[in-house]
């Protein structure tokens, strides 16, 4: 471990799908435990809101995103089943069903507000989906695929009209959120799954599983590619399914090449899934960059300690400039700065023990068997929960302590 990793080790924080930035605070949902928390940007201390209700005790993921619309913060379910909305006023919550008749995994990976709804894209269930945010209920289903078996993946807004990709072949339908109609573009001339879709105010950018970058326009539908990579773009190896720690990429992949993508001014970002390199492109040269992180290298035993068994989750991208990262290998968060391209890695805080509302922990332990040292980070707080439940003769297994103070997600 460098010196640069040594001084930043104390940076590890609480893994999420999405940061809702408002003003100095960033909302945000635990991706394991589904406790919802508030961090002020300007102390960098963080809060524990509160857990989100539950109809089991499997929280993984449960409730993915957050965003927040006057005094409340609206919940979407990933694995869950309904959309939970907080109100600030009075810490009440509200469950809102969402149709699942095939008990799919919903999957809410997209939501933007337009006038008084909340337009949500829902993966599992291939639909956008209209909630009345003010009666907190949902108006509408929009169904976006035509066949049973189509898979939809990324989606943007533009102009007040969703875009979704649709794979296999691939289509993009563009759903205007005031008119309520769904148009279909045909690009099946891309002979790839593709994961990723943005947009730089001129054309559409697409990435899936081969190894090329697709650029769309739509008013011509004129579709062209890169190729050009890196050579040193390769593929970590995460699944154990390759030779080396590091391979090189011939044409196809299984997973997709990029998670994300982002544009930003004169460049479009690429985050990688399982690859090793940030790229980012000029958008009008086309030229391909990749910005480097020595941090974010690998060796045989870090690679089977991650969070998730990819690089990268996107939190956030603010003024136009910046983007958010949370590293699953440092379990930190670094922000880019895409003009002066440059980063940094933030030393946020966790809460203080001394301030929870011990019915919270009470929750949380009653809810869990096990203590999940990366989402709570700090033994102390571990110790601490033990105290108050041990004092308050609650659910306590005082024999698997060393064994449940340490989990490791896969």
């Amino acid at each position: 471990m460098n010196e640069r990793q040594n001084e930043y080790k104390k940076n590890h924080y609480i893994w999420s799908d999405n940061w809702y930035l408002d003003g100095n605070k960033a909302w945000f949902i635990s991706g394991t435990t589904d406790i919802l928390f508030c961090l002020d940007r300007n102390t960098k201390e963080t809060t524990w809101i509160d857990n989100i209700p539950l109809s089991n005790e499997d929280t993984f993921r449960k409730h993915s995103r957050c965003l927040k619309w006057k005094d409340r913060i609206i919940c979407l379910p990933d694995m869950g089943s309904d959309i939970k909305c907080y109100h600030l006023s009075d810490k009440s919550w509200v469950s809102i069903p969402v149709m699942n008749p095939l008990n799919v995994r919903i999957c809410c990976s997209n939501a933007w507000f337009v006038q008084d709804r909340l337009y949500i894209v829902s993966i599992g269930l291939r639909q956008i989906i209209e909630l009345n945010i003010e009666t907190e209920s949902i108006d509408n289903y929009y169904d976006l695929s035509i066949n049973n078996d189509d898979i939809i993946s990324g989606s943007l807004m533009k102009d007040n009209c969703i875009y979704v990709v649709g794979i296999s072949p691939v289509v993009i339908y563009k759903f205007n959120c005031i008119e309520k109609n769904i148009k279909i573009y045909d690009v099946s001339e891309i002979k790839d799954q593709i994961q990723t879709i943005c947009y730089d105010g001129e054309k559409f950018w697409l990435s899936g599983k081969i190894k090329k970058i697709y650029i769309w326009y739509e008013e011509t539908g004129k579709i062209t590619f890169l190729d050009a990579f890196p050579e040193s773009f390769g593929v970590w190896n995460f699944d154990g399914k390759y030779k080396n720690l590091l391979n090189s990429i011939d044409d196809t992949m299984e997973r997709p090449l990029f998670h994300y993508s982002v544009a930003i001014r004169d460049y479009v970002w690429f985050i990688p899934f399982q690859t090793n390199e940030i790229l980012y492109i000029n958008k009008n040269t086309f030229e391909i960059n990749v910005f480097s992180l020595i941090e974010e290298n690998h060796i045989e035993e870090n690679i089977k300690k991650q969070l998730l068994n990819h690089k990268y989750l996107l939190e956030y991208v603010r003024d136009n400039r910046y983007i958010g990262l949370f590293s699953l290998k440092n379990r930190w968060i670094f922000e880019i700065d895409s003009e002066k391209l440059t980063y940094e890695v933030f030393d946020y805080k966790l809460f203080d023990t001394e301030k929870i509302d011990e019915s919270l922990i009470e929750k949380f332990w009653n809810q869990f068997d096990v203590a999940f040292e990366q989402e709570l980070l700090k033994l102390h707080f571990f110790i601490k929960t033990v105290e108050i439940t041990k004092n308050k003769n609650l659910y306590y297994r005082e024999n698997r302590i060393g064994k449940e103070i340490y989990y490791c997600l896969k």
